[in-house]
């Protein structure tokens, strides 16, 4: 198998930005029209190549540079929180942990295995506060804008906990992206 993104949570991801940042979903379309027809296309429980969640991200994370890029993610993943495929099991962690973060990303795995497949393994490690994704695929780890991304899914778990923590990505060590907490 090749590594995938889920299409629910790609319709999700354009839908966002055709929302907040309507310039940049245009500029998507006409840059990459494929990939904007792939996530249009595709139905939710489909599987789509892992190279248009990689254009998707990296042609956003460009458009909108660092800051604003991570203020997306967090407000995507928000929304994709409370959609149909991952509603239930934030509900769920939320109802039996309570809003701490770090009991919320004991269940990241279980998320990630929902939207991404053959991409790299998460983890959460209570006793470091950090999330680690491993054995990264060669495909995701030269998109800066996805593992940017996964970063900016770690700080929607902050905000919706009410956790003045952010996070900050480390990629020094090839084929392992830890995202640690921060103050």
């Amino acid at each position: 198998m090749s590594s995938a993104m889920r299409g629910r949570q790609a319709q999700s991801n354009l839908a966002t930005l055709r929302r907040l940042h309507p310039d940049v979903a245009d500029r998507l379309r006409a840059q990459h029209p494929e990939v904007v027809a792939a996530i249009d296309g595709s139905s939710a429980l489909d599987w789509l190549d892992f190279s248009v969640a990689a254009t998707f991200f990296d042609a956003t994370y460009e458009a909108l540079g660092h800051r604003a890029f991570r203020r997306y993610c967090v407000q995507s993943m928000s929304e994709a929180l409370q959609g149909p495929m991952l509603r239930a099991l934030w509900d769920s962690s939320v109802r039996l942990f309570g809003t701490r973060p770090d009991a919320i990303l004991r269940w990241s795995p279980k998320v990630w295995s929902m939207v991404y497949r053959d991409v790299g393994e998460l983890e959460w490690d209570s006793a470091t506060q950090e999330v680690r994704l491993r054995d990264v695929s060669p495909s995701a780890w030269r998109a800066r804008g996805f593992i940017e991304s996964v970063a900016g899914a770690i700080d929607t778990v902050f905000e919706l906990c009410g956790t003045p923590l952010t996070s900050r990505v480390d990629t020094s060590t090839h084929g392992l992206l830890v995202v640690r907490t921060r103050d």
